[in-house]
C-alpha cells in the first residue's frame, strides 16, 4: 500500500530571498570581524608565547608585531617585524663590575654610555681598542618567526571559527542592538 502526500508550505520564496541577503550582505561583514578577532588574539598569543621564550617582558615585544585589519572581503596580516631589541630598552641598566645588568640579565663586557647624540645606551667593544663600539641587542629573529607561525597555524584558525561561530548565532538569533540583526 502506498499513498502520496502534498505538503504545501507557505512562505519558501520569503525564505530563500532572506538566505540569499544573509550570503551577500552579512556573510562578509562576519567573516571580517571573525578574522579581525582572531588577529588580534593571535597578536597576543605570539608575544605570550616569545617573550616566554626570549626571557623578556611582552612590553619589549609589542612595537616588534603590528597588526593590518581585515577590509570588507579581504584578509588581515600579523606584520612580525624581526629586527634585534635593544638591551638599553628592556628596562632600568646597572653599570656592574662584570659588566651592565638589565632586567635580571648580566652582560658581561658590556658598558653604559651616552653618544653625541644623547642616546642612553649599552655597547660593547669590537676590539680592544676604544673604538668602534657597537650596540647589545638581543637576536629575536628565529624565536619570534617560529612562534608567529605556530601561532599563524595551530591558534588563529580555530578561534575565527569559534569567534565566526559565535557572532553568526547572535545573527541569527537577532538580538536586539547586534550590528548584524537580519530582520
Amino acid at each position: 500500500m502506498s499513498f502520496t502526500a502534498a505538503i504545501k508550505v507557505k512562505g519558501v520564496k520569503e525564505i530563500k530571498r532572506d538566505l540569499k541577503r544573509i550570503k551577500r550582505d552579512i556573510t562578509p561583514k562576519l567573516e571580517q570581524r571573525a578574522i579581525n578577532f582572531a588577529i588580534r588574539r593571535g597578536n597576543t598569543d605570539i608575544r605570550r608565547r616569545a617573550s616566554a621564550a626570549l626571557g623578556i617582558g611582552q612590553k619589549a615585544l609589542k612595537r616588534r608585531i603590528k597588526i593590518r585589519k581585515a577590509k570588507l572581503n579581504g584578509s588581515g596580516l600579523v606584520v612580525v617585524l624581526v629586527k634585534p631589541i635593544l638591551v638599553s630598552t628592556l628596562g632600568k641598566s646597572r653599570q656592574t663590575r662584570q659588566g651592565v645588568s638589565v632586567a635580571r640579565a648580566v652582560y658581561p663586557g658590556s658598558f653604559k654610555a651616552v653618544t653625541r647624540r644623547g642616546f642612553d645606551g649599552v655597547f660593547e667593544r669590537i676590539t680592544k681598542n676604544r673604538y668602534p663600539i657597537k650596540p647589545v641587542t638581543i637576536p629575536v629573529d628565529p624565536i619570534l618567526t617560529n612562534k608567529a607561525r605556530q601561532s599563524a597555524f595551530n591558534y588563529m584558525p580555530g578561534e575565527f571559527v569559534r569567534e565566526f561561530e559565535r557572532i553568526a548565532r547572535v545573527a541569527l538569533r537577532g538580538k536586539s542592538g547586534s550590528r548584524f540583526n537580519i530582520k
